[in-house]
């Protein structure tokens, strides 16, 4: 039994508490974007996504063939241009997010909620259920992932047949009009 805690979503207002985190998408594609990673590789696209836990609207994405503090950062940076800088940000507790959120250090190597005055707010080790954002998640597995041809599911032993035999021909990794 571990604790976690209970939040009347009802009292926060827009802006007061958003959550992060990063999803591996269960769908196989080929690179033609990402720097880093060899032109035409299969990969599977990785997602940091912000949302506003009062309107449960994502205020920020960003996709990147790894997640970092880099894809925080620019997930972060998407929200704050539209919508402002929230009070809280829910995170995770991976060192990707340890280092947006360094404190002690001297204000330019700070991370970056320190130096927006973003009060960092650590969820539970091992607990997604303490991560609002891990619900939403879930609903792009399940209703986008699955339409591609290329959908690969979560776990290998629940690929479906058109992916495993897409990944044996190397159809992902072919170059177009080959």
């Amino acid at each position: 039994m571990r604790p976690y805690l209970l939040t009347d979503f009802g009292t926060l207002v827009p802006n007061q508490i958003w959550a992060s985190d990063h999803d591996q998408h269960d769908v196989w594609v080929r690179n033609d974007f990402f720097s880093g990673v060899s032109a035409n590789a299969a990969l599977r696209p990785w997602l940091t996504a912000v949302i506003d836990m009062r309107s449960r609207k994502i205020v920020g994405t960003a996709w990147s063939a790894s997640p970092s503090s880099h894809t925080i950062s620019s997930a972060l940076r998407v929200g704050i241009a539209d919508f402002g800088i929230p009070q809280i940000l829910d995170v995770d507790t991976g060192k990707d997010y340890e280092k947006v959120g360094q404190i002690g250090f001297s204000p330019e190597c700070s991370g970056v909620l320190v130096r927006l005055r973003i009060q960092p707010q650590y969820c539970l080790p091992k607990h997604p259920q303490s991560k609002l954002i891990e619900g939403w998640f879930g609903t792009v597995r399940k209703r986008f992932d699955r339409l591609w041809p290329s959908y690969c599911g979560a776990d290998p032993k629940d690929r479906p047949e058109p992916c495993t035999a897409a990944r044996q021909t190397k159809k992902l990794t072919s170059a177009p009009g080959q």
